[in-house]
C-alpha cells in the first residue's frame, strides 16, 4: 500500500505541471471548452459501462484472481463493451435523424472534428476501465502504477512540446487525451496477458463466474458511481446552464482551473479507495487500515487548505498566469470539500468492497448530489463560480458525513476510536504492517 501511495505522489507534480501548461496554452475560455468536453466523455463512458468495471473487480477479487475465472470475466467485459458502443452509435444516429433540430442545439458547441475525437476518447476510456478493473480486482497495483506513471511522463512531454511550438488548442489537447486513454488500454492489456500467463492452475477450480451475478454487482456499482460522478461534475453543466452565455466559457475555465488543483488532493483517497476496495472484496480485514487511511487523508487535506490559504493565490498566478487569479477563491472552497472526501474516501472503498456496493453508499452520494444541485440553483445565479464552489464544498461534506456514519455502523467502530487522533508517523508505520 505504501509503494502504491508513493507512486501516486510521484504523479501529482506531473499532473500539476501538465494542468498549468494546458491552462496557459488554452486560456480561460479554451480551458472551459476543454473541461466541458472531458465531462461529456466521463458521463457517456459511465452510462455505457453500466458499472461493469466495478462488477468485474469484485468477481475477480472473489475468485482470488484465478486465471480461468479472470479470462471468463475478460470475455464478458469485451462483449459488453462492444455491444454498448454499437447500441450507443445506433441510438445517436437515430436521434440525429428523428430530431435533427434538437440534435443541432445539443451539439451546437461541438464541431464534427471534436465529436469524432470525443468518440475515440469514450472508446479508449471504456477499454482502459475494463482492463484496469481486471488488474485492480487481482490486486496488481504495482503494475498499474508503473504503467500509469510512465504514461503520465510521456503525456507531460507531449504537452511541453505542444506548448513550446504554440500548438495547444482544444482539439490538440483532446487528441492527446484520446491517445493517452488508448495507450493505457493497450498497456493494461499487455500486463493482463502477462499476469495470466504467469498463473499456474490451482487444484481447486473456482466456480464459473455467473453473468447474472456479474450484472447484479455491476448495476449496484452503477447506482453507486453515477451519483458520485454527477456529484463531482454536475457543477459544470449547471455553470453552462445558469451563467450568461457571453461569459460562461471564461468563468468555467477559471472554475475548472481551481477545481483541478483542489482535486489533486483526491489522489490519495482515490488510491486508498481502490486498494482497500480490492482487499475488502477478497474478504480481507481492512477496517483498521481504512480508518488510518482516512485520518491520513484528513491531515493532508488540512495541510493543503492551510497552504492554499497562505500562499495559494500567488502560486496559482505563478503556475497558471495572471488571467487565472479569479480561480483562487473557488479553489480554496472546493479544497475544503475535498478535505472531507479525503477522510471518507478510504471508508467508502472498504464499504463498497466488503458489501458489494451497499445502499448506504448510494444513499450518501445521491443525498450529496441533490444537495449540490439544490444549493447551486440558489447560489450560482447570485455569486457565480464562487457560489458553485461553496455548493460543492457543502455537498462533499454531506457525502463524507453519511459515509462515515455508514462505515461506523457496518464495522461497529467505537466513537472514541473514530475521533481519537493518531500521529502521521504512527499511521505510516501501521499501514506498512500486513
Amino acid at each position: 500500500m505504501i509503494a502504491t501511495l508513493a507512486t501516486r505522489f510521484a504523479v501529482l507534480p506531473l499532473g500539476l505541471l501538465q494542468g498549468a501548461l494546458l491552462a496557459r496554452g488554452l486560456g480561460p475560455q479554451g480551458l472551459g471548452r476543454y473541461s466541458a468536453a472531458l465531462v461529456d466523455v466521463n458521463i457517456v463512458t459511465t452510462l455505457l459501462a453500466l458499472g461493469l468495471p466495478g462488477g468485474l473487480a469484485v468477481l475477480v477479487g472473489e475468485s482470488q484472481g484465478h486465471a480461468s475465472a479472470t479470462r471468463k470475466l475478460w470475455a464478458y467485459g469485451l462483449r459488453h463493451t462492444l455491444l454498448a458502443v454499437l447500441v450507443a452509435t445506433l441510438l445517436g444516429m437515430g436521434f440525429a435523424l428523428l430530431f435533427p433540430s434538437l440534435a443541432i442545439r445539443i451539439y451546437a458547441d461541438r464541431t464534427p472534428l471534436i465529436l469524432a475525437i470525443l468518440t475515440l476518447c469514450v472508446c479508449g476510456q471504456l477499454g482502459r476501465d475494463l482492463h484496469n478493473a481486471l488488474l485492480w480486482g487481482g490486486q496488481r497495483f504495482s503494475a498499474q502504477n508503473r504503467l500509469s506513471l510512465a504514461l503520465s511522463v510521456t503525456q507531460l512531454t507531449a504537452v511541453v512540446v505542444l506548448f513550446w511550438i504554440e500548438k495547444i488548442a482544444v482539439e490538440s489537447a483532446l487528441v492527446l487525451q484520446a491517445i493517452s486513454l488508448w495507450g493505457l488500454c493497450v498497456a493494461f492489456v499487455w500486463r493482463l496477458r502477462g499476469w495470466l500467463s504467469e498463473q499456474t492452475e490451482q487444484a481447486a477450480e473456482p466456480p464459473t463466474p455467473s453473468v447474472k451475478r456479474l450484472y447484479q454487482v455491476s448495476l449496484r456499482n452503477f447506482l453507486h458511481i453515477l451519483p458520485d460522478m454527477l456529484l463531482l461534475r454536475m457543477d459544470v453543466y449547471l455553470i453552462e446552464l445558469l451563467l450568461p452565455r457571453q461569459s460562461m466559457e471564461h468563468d468555467l475555465g477559471l472554475y475548472q482551473a481551481g477545481v483541478r488543483v483542489a482535486e489533486l488532493l483526491l489522489m490519495l483517497p482515490g488510491t486508498l479507495n481502490a486498494v482497500l476496495f480490492a482487499k475488502a472484496a477478497a474478504r480481507e480485514e481492512v477496517s483498521e487500515k481504512a480508518l488510518l487511511g482516512a485520518k491520513l487523508g484528513l491531515y493532508l487535506g488540512l495541510l493543503g487548505c492551510l497552504g492554499m490559504l497562505l500562499v495559494g493565490k500567488p502560486l496559482l498566478i505563478l503556475f497558471y498566469g495572471s488571467r487565472f487569479a479569479g480561480s483562487f477563491v473557488p479553489c480554496l472552497l472546493v479544497l475544503l470539500g475535498c478535505t472531507a472526501l479525503s477522510f471518507s474516501g478510504p471508508l467508502a472503498g472498504t464499504l463498497s468492497g466488503a458489501s458489494g456496493y451497499p445502499p448506504s453508499v448510494i444513499i450518501a452520494q445521491t443525498s450529496a448530489l441533490l444537495t449540490n444541485v439544490g444549493i447551486n440553483l440558489w447560489l450560482l445565479p447570485r455569486y457565480g463560480i464562487v457560489g458553485a464552489a461553496a455548493a460543492s464544498a457543502l455537498a462533499y461534506s454531506v457525502s463524507a458525513l453519511l459515509i462515515t456514519v455508514a462505515f461506523v455502523r457496518r464495522f461497529q467502530i467505537p466513537l472514541s476510536t473514530l475521533l481519537s487522533p493518531v500521529g502521521p508517523q504512527q499511521i505510516m508505520t501501521r499501514l506498512k504492517q500486513r
